[in-house]
């Protein structure tokens, strides 16, 4: 196992987590998007007689494959986190994951609400109303990432400290949540 300390090693954090917040958040817009076209179907018809399993399994697919998406991401920053850092860096990893995690059920709580409200949209046949809501759903979850950013840098220390940082771990889940 490969353990480097300092300065460095938090660059390292920081620049994978970046990488992993970008990839994180293209994959969310990429399963919006495919939420939002996979409900609006050009054959009405065939949408009412398909059976409700068929209905089922065609809406789950894109939620289940963001879920897995997340737990190889968790996965794959636990390995690089261990292998590269050490083993402090992986409990701070651990640390900070509730955080984490609270940020990925609010942005699929309201990706799921805002599909809703497309599909239904859409079903009524009032286009205008979904890319409305389409467009309102990414200004919110846009202002509220901003939000939410600003309130963490801010209070980082308070939130790392929150979270059950310990003097050991405190400054690699500051680095972590950065």
């Amino acid at each position: 196992m490969i353990v480097s300390n300092g300065q460095g090693a938090r660059k390292d954090v920081r620049r994978q987590n970046t990488v992993y917040i970008i990839v994180t958040l293209i994959v969310f817009v990429c399963t919006l998007i495919i939420k939002t076209l996979l409900h609006h179907h050009p054959h009405q018809e065939r949408r009412q007689i398909m059976r409700p399993v068929q209905q089922f399994i065609r809406y789950a697919i894109p939620s289940v494959v963001s879920m897995w998406v997340f737990s190889i991401y968790t996965m794959a920053d636990g390995i690089f986190v261990a292998r590269g850092v050490g083993e402090t860096a992986l409990a701070a990893v651990n640390i900070a994951m509730p955080f984490i995690n609270g940020i990925f059920a609010v942005s699929l709580w309201l990706a799921v609400g805002a599909s809703t409200l497309i599909a239904m949209a859409l079903g009524a046949g009032d286009q205008k109303r979904a890319n409305s809501l389409f467009t309102m759903n990414i200004v919110m979850l846009t202002l509220l990432s901003i939000a939410i950013t600003i309130l963490a840098y801010t209070h980082l220390d308070q939130l790392a400290s929150f979270l059950g940082a310990t003097e050991l771990t405190h400054a690699y889940v500051k680095d972590y949540l950065r």
